[in-house]
């Protein structure tokens, strides 16, 4: 069990580092040291946002999106205005800058959280314990 959590460990951030990997050799936008500040930022965003809203279920795939989401907009909002020198805010440019960092911390809290999320049955089929009748006649439940 501990390997099986080990290699699940090692196969997230393997795909933290081939995404920021290809984040930077893609995107025009970033510089290496934009990059790793962004992530930092968006990061400890995201994880305040899912401790602070979502105490109990901050593992989940709709606590970890909706996180995500809240972050990418207030990272744009205060980026927009704190890219605009002298003029109108440049929210645009924000986005652009924070998508790749909010998309990878998403990407990541997903990959590690995956062993404990829960998977629904798709035909909604819960199985019901059946009765078994003794010989005595006595009804009981296994």
């Amino acid at each position: 069990m501990k390997l099986k959590n080990a290699l699940q460990n090692a196969s997230a951030h393997l795909l933290v580092v081939v995404c920021i990997a290809v984040a930077l050799a893609f995107s025009p936008v970033f510089v290496g040291g934009e990059l790793i500040g962004s992530l930092a930022i968006t990061y400890g965003l995201t994880r305040l946002v899912m401790w602070t809203v979502f105490r109990k279920n901050s593992g989940t795939p709709n606590a970890i999106t909706i996180s995500g989401g809240v972050t990418l907009s207030v990272a744009t909002v205060v980026g927009g205005f704190g890219f605009s020198d002298d003029g109108d805010p440049l929210f645009f440019e924000s986005f652009l800058r924070y998508l790749v960092p909010c998309l990878l911390v998403v990407v990541f809290e997903l990959v590690r959280n995956w062993p404990r999320v829960p998977m629904p049955d798709k035909s909604g089929y819960q199985p019901v314990p059946e009765k078994v009748v003794d010989p005595d006649g006595v009804k009981s439940d296994e």
